[in-house]
């Protein structure tokens, strides 16, 4: 109802410069607001996964390639040629989990970045699987926090919900898996998936 509202207005005021620029601004603010309530909707919101066999690689590759405006100068390296990466999972749930790892990363590592992914195969509770590294080359997380971030509303950020990484830990914990952060690979943060 607001959106049509501001709508309205615009035609209103379709001349006078200074209103179609307070417009502009309540409509920025309506998207934040908007964002911030679809990251609190996917906090709470149930997750249910449809498992299928799939390339790792593959979806890695798509939900990066998926980011419109990533720096130009942030370096992505995807190590994936020496270890087969098929295994089970849902694909949309695990997207959604890399898209929320990758946004950080990009957000630490700032403009000039480097952003790493690299798969080892192990035994995780008796089981084969996959753990996954995305590692980047920001500032890092002091040790002392590593549980921490994946609390809701945790963040050290000045924006955002805090909600991100506690999302990532739902969609992780829903495949039976774990996430934690640990000894970091190029100096920032090293997310491990498996």
């Amino acid at each position: 109802r607001a959106q049509a509202h501001i709508g309205l207005l615009r035609l209103y005021v379709d001349q006078n410069t200074e209103a179609l620029e307070l417009l502009q601004r309540i409509e920025n603010a309506q998207g934040q607001l908007l964002g911030l309530f679809e990251e609190v909707r996917s906090y709470t919101e149930p997750i249910e996964l449809i498992i299928d066999r799939d390339e790792l690689r593959r979806v890695v590759e798509t939900t990066w390639s998926s980011f419109q405006f990533k720096p130009e100068n942030v370096s992505f390296v995807h190590h994936c040629k020496s270890i087969d990466s098929c295994c089970q999972f849902d694909v949309d749930s695990i997207a959604q989990l890399l898209r929320l790892i990758f946004e950080n990363a990009l957000a630490a590592c700032g403009d000039h970045g480097k952003i790493e992914v690299t798969y080892t195969r192990e035994l995780v509770n008796n089981r084969p699987c996959i753990t996954l590294v995305v590692s980047d080359n920001g500032p890092g997380v002091p040790p002392q926090d590593w549980e921490n971030v994946f609390e809701p509303f945790y963040t050290t950020k000045t924006r955002g919900t805090g909600l991100g990484l506690a999302v990532a830990k739902r969609i992780v914990k829903a495949h039976q898996g774990r996430i934690q952060l640990g000894a970091p690979k190029l100096g920032g943060a090293s997310v491990y998936i498996s």
